[in-house]
């Protein structure tokens, strides 16, 4: 498996636990593209409230910056704050331009409720 088909594949299982999740709730789940792109955006009722960034490279600081940088351009387009940076490093905070962007380990993310 390359290392681009297993971050599709990552992406792919947060997308379902993402569908799983928001079942009962009234969320939309969209894909942004513009010059940049985020990888999931949670609607409810035509209001942005999440944006999250999958990546399973983030130990390079060219993939850093550039998952980072969508996020604070998704913000700015979106005028969303919650932002989600998922990986499979240690849960940490960032705080970029003044926004705090939330590294979430995908592995602990996925057994929240499992324990």
């Amino acid at each position: 498996m390359t290392s681009e088909s297993f971050g599709w594949n990552v992406e792919n299982i947060v997308y379902l636990e993402l569908l799983r999740r928001k079942k009962h709730q009234q969320f939309d789940i969209y894909y942004f593209r513009e010059g940049f792109e985020i990888d999931f955006v949670l609607c409810n009722n035509n209001k942005v409230l999440e944006l999250i960034q999958v990546t399973t490279d983030i130990e390079s600081p060219k993939t850093l910056k550039r998952e980072m940088n969508a996020l604070l351009k998704g913000a700015e387009k979106t005028n969303c704050m919650n932002l989600t940076l998922m990986s499979f490093r240690e849960t940490q905070q960032h705080t970029f331009e003044d926004k705090i962007i939330n590294e979430i380990s995908v592995i602990d993310w996925l057994c929240e409720g499992y324990e």
